[in-house]
């Protein structure tokens, strides 16, 4: 699959023999029940036994800033898909060996669940290795994800509730190049793009999505979403509802794509 669709690959061994993922001079060792992340970004090989036990989960570029954040930060690591808050492992292997079972009324929804819940193996991955302003930037990311759709999230409040000044919240952020109310915007602007294609949502009008995630200058928002995404609110609900099971087709380009080597 090409590189400039799909940036991130991850793949997840899920039983037997040891995988190894070689790419641009590196190699990553894979153990049974174990994920890596690697950038698609340089040919790769694996060499394996048994490469039919190997999963691979290509993450489109279509994600947003967050998650690209997350992934590109756990560029090389290796976990267990069985530790922390979600069991990564079970999901895929449900996923893959029941794919042409699945047939989900919002599959882009389906594939936002997939791609955070890998998100989140990655950040516990990465957190025990993170320094002190990491793991506070982490901690003001995660404060803002779920305090989103709240009017009064600002800069002020978000310092005090992790008792620091406004200043070193603002410097936490350039670290990211990136301010603390472009990360908002952005943030609140991906969610909103996420359920214009929801068809759980389809009685939400335009206007009430994005006043749920905090934006309520209705023009504002339609300029900020199609310099974002490059058409407008309307244009993009239209052209993401799900046609009809007669004539469904493939998306250009999905959120994630499954494999089984």
């Amino acid at each position: 699959m090409p590189g400039c669709n799909w940036p991130f690959l991850v793949f997840y061994s899920r039983s037997g023999s040891d995988s190894v993922i070689i790419q641009a001079g590196q190699s990553t060792k894979l153990g049974a029940n174990e994920c890596c992340v690697v950038r698609n970004d340089a040919p790769y090989r694996i060499i394996s036994k048994r490469e039919q036990n190997l999963i691979a989960v290509y993450i489109s570029g279509t994600i947003g800033a967050p998650h690209r954040f997350v992934f590109a930060r756990a560029d090389g690591l290796t976990w267990s898909a069985t530790d922390g808050p979600v069991d990564v492992g079970i999901l895929l292997d449900g996923l893959r060996d029941e794919h042409e079972l699945i047939d989900p009324s919002s599959p882009i929804r389906l594939a936002q669940l997939i791609v955070s819940a890998i998100a989140l193996m990655c950040q516990e991955a990465i957190s025990s290795q993170l320094g002190h302003a990491d793991r506070l930037l982490t901690r003001c990311q995660d404060y803002i994800e779920m305090h989103l759709g709240e009017v009064d999230l600002t800069p002020d409040r978000i310092a005090k509730a992790h008792h620091i000044s406004t200043r070193a919240l603002h410097r936490l952020f350039e670290r990211e190049s990136s301010s603390v109310s472009a990360w908002i915007r952005t943030r609140r602007l991906e969610q909103c793009r996420v359920d214009l294609t929801d068809e759980a949502l389809e009685e939400l009008s335009i206007n009430q999505i994005h006043q749920r995630w905090g934006l309520f200058d209705a023009a504002h928002f339609s300029r900020s979403f199609k310099a974002s995404y490059g058409v407008s609110p309307r244009t993009f609900r239209l052209a993401n509802r799900r046609p009809s099971s007669a004539s469904r087709r493939p998306a250009d380009r999905p959120l994630v794509g499954l494999a089984n080597l």
